[in-house]
């Protein structure tokens, strides 16, 4: 059994990424996590998109897609794979290098790979075409635009001890994950970066008087001026109604966590913003798009938690 980045989907007549498939059966586009297969034209090694079905506060291990079986002799995807490095002779080579390492897009605006399905059912010897045009390194290299799967990922290189060897590629920049990733724990607030990071920590969901946002309120702390600030993200009701894969926030924004002050372990892309109010002060992170904020249950930041991360 091996995993793939990416498979075809029966159902939707395309070739898609795990993140995609996770969000589109949350959204109702998908139905059977056993309907896709290998990306390759010719071959019909069957693909399982494992935990697809599951609920994210549920999740023990990230969602994946599994091979079942043995991919053709003549798979034209593994052979593409190998052919640039990709795949080795017992495993598949992934975030390990500068070449290969995923990419993090901050907008929509590309399929999966660089090329384009095709719509007629079979070709001239009964075969489907899942891709028109051939392959190219981005149907191999990861390209994720929401930080949810860069966050499960970041889990699974802690867990190996190898954040500082794992990169990825945030438009041109490049990092490694432990760059990427910054703990909330009484930074000071003159020595915050001025790039973008994922900031991380545990937090408390609570309605704005208004009961039209919720807050999201960090419990680690940012020092100005010697005093302490509980950093906040602020998100709409509108906002949420309007983004796709809302229900997979929903999990965590409900009335039983807000009633009830469960915390939750909150991911977050952007930049702290310190905003003066007369003698007070006050930091948010201001979120335009929802694909930057994610969150986990409370039982992960206990994988976390004996190491610091600055």
């Amino acid at each position: 059994m091996s995993s793939l980045q990416f498979a075809y989907s029966e159902e939707l007549d395309e070739v898609i990424s795990i993140d995609d498939a996770y969000n589109f059966f949350w959204q109702g586009r998908l139905s059977n996590k056993q309907s896709f297969s290998c990306p390759g034209n010719n071959c019909d090694a069957q693909v399982t998109c494992a935990c697809m079905d599951t609920k994210e506060v549920e999740l023990k291990q990230a969602p994946n897609f599994r091979v079942y079986g043995e991919h053709s002799q003549d798979c034209e995807y593994m052979s593409f794979l190998q052919k640039e490095g990709y795949v080795s002779s017992n495993r598949t080579v992934e975030d390990s290098s500068e070449q290969n390492c995923a990419e993090f897009i901050l907008e929509r605006k590309q399929k999966p790979l660089e090329t384009q399905t095709q719509t007629s059912p079979k070709d001239k010897v009964g075969q489907r075409q899942k891709v028109s045009g051939g392959y190219s390194p981005y149907s191999a290299r990861p390209k994720y635009y929401s930080i949810r799967p860069i966050v499960d990922k970041f889990f699974d290189f802690h867990e190996d001890g190898v954040l500082s060897e794992r990169f990825i590629k945030v438009n041109s920049d490049l990092r490694t994950y432990k760059q990427l990733f910054k703990g909330i724990f009484n930074q000071k607030s003159e020595n915050i970066d001025d790039r973008l990071f994922i900031y991380w920590g545990l937090a408390f969901v609570n309605r704005t008087k208004k009961n039209d946002t919720y807050q999201v309120r960090f419990s680690g702390t940012f020092i100005h001026n010697g005093k302490e600030i509980r950093p906040s993200i602020f998100i709409k009701d509108s906002q949420l109604e309007e983004f796709k894969s809302k229900k997979r926030l929903e999990q965590y924004l409900n009335f039983e966590t807000v009633e009830k002050s469960i915390q939750v372990f909150a991911f977050v892309y952007g930049y702290p913003v310190l905003i003066p109010k007369g003698e007070q002060a006050y930091v948010n992170f201001e979120v335009s798009n929802l694909d930057y904020l994610d969150f986990k249950s409370k039982k992960y930041f206990d994988k976390l938690k004996r190491t610091e991360f600055s």
